[in-house]
C-alpha cells in the first residue's frame, strides 16, 4: 500500500487465519471516492499482497503456505472481472447487466464469449501480480522486519511502520512515498479542469 499510494497505513494488525486473520492496511477515509484505472490496479495489488509475500518468503516449502489466501485471490479476480467487463477497465464497458450474469468456476462472466476481452482480462491480471511480487521482493528485508514485529505484537502503529521503512526498505524509500502521492493526487483532475 505505501509503495502504491503513498500512503503509510494508520495501523496493520496481523490476527491469525483461524479467526478471520488479515492485515488491515485500506484507508478508510478513502471509501467511496472515485474509482480510476490506476486505483483498481492499485487495489488489486494491495488484495495480492498478503498471498504473494507469502510464496516470496515460504516458497521453498509450498506445502507450507496458508490456504486463507484463496479469498483474497478471488476477491480480487472478481472485482476486476467486473471492472474488465462492465467498468470499462479496457475501454467502453462490454456489459451494462453484468450483475445478471452468473460467473463461471473461473470468474470469468457468462455469456460472454469475446476472447479478446477474456485474454486481455487475464493479461492484465497476470501482470498485476508480477508488478506485486517485484514490490515486495525489491522490500524484502522490510517485509520480513514488519512479520517479525507482527508475529510478536500482532500489530503496529503508522510511526513504528515509518521507522522500519526509514531503517529496512530497498525501493520504498521517502522520495518513492512522495512520488507515489503525486501519481496518486486527485488534484490533478481540478487541474485539468
Amino acid at each position: 500500500m505505501a509503495y502504491l499510494t503513498g500512503e503509510i497505513p494508520r495501523q496493520i494488525i496481523s490476527v491469525s487465519t483461524d479467526h478471520g486473520g488479515f492485515c488491515i492496511t485500506s484507508d478508510k477515509e478513502r471509501d467511496g471516492e472515485i474509482k480510476t484505472r490506476l486505483d483498481i490496479q492499485n487495489h488489486i495489488c494491495i488484495g495480492l499482497a498478503g498471498y504473494e509475500a507469502e510464496r516470496l518468503v515460504y516458497g521453498e516449502r509450498p506445502e507450507m503456505l496458508l490456504c486463507g489466501s484463496s479469498e483474497d485471490i478471488t476477491t480480487c479476480w472478481d472485482e476486476f472481472s467486473a471492472e474488465a467487463y462492465k467498468g470499462g477497465y479496457f475501454g467502453d464497458p462490454y456489459s451494462y447487466s453484468y450483475r445478471d450474469n452468473e460467473q463461471s468456476n473461473d470468474g470469468i462472466v457468462q455469456g460472454f464469449d469475446d476472447y479478446e476481452i477474456t485474454q486481455k482480462t487475464r493479461a492484465e491480471f497476470e501482470r498485476l501480480r508480477e508488478k506485486t511480487k517485484e514490490i515486495l521482493s525489491s522490500n524484502r528485508l522490510l517485509l520480513k522486519k514488519m512479520a517479525e514485529v507482527l508475529m510478536v505484537k500482532g500489530g503496529m502503529g503508522k510511526e513504528e511502520m515509518r521507522k522500519l521503512v526509514s531503517t529496512n526498505a530497498g525501493t520504498l524509500t521517502e522520495t518513492r512515498l512522495e512520488e507515489a502521492k503525486h501519481e496518486n493526487d486527485y488534484g490533478w483532475y481540478l487541474n485539468k479542469l
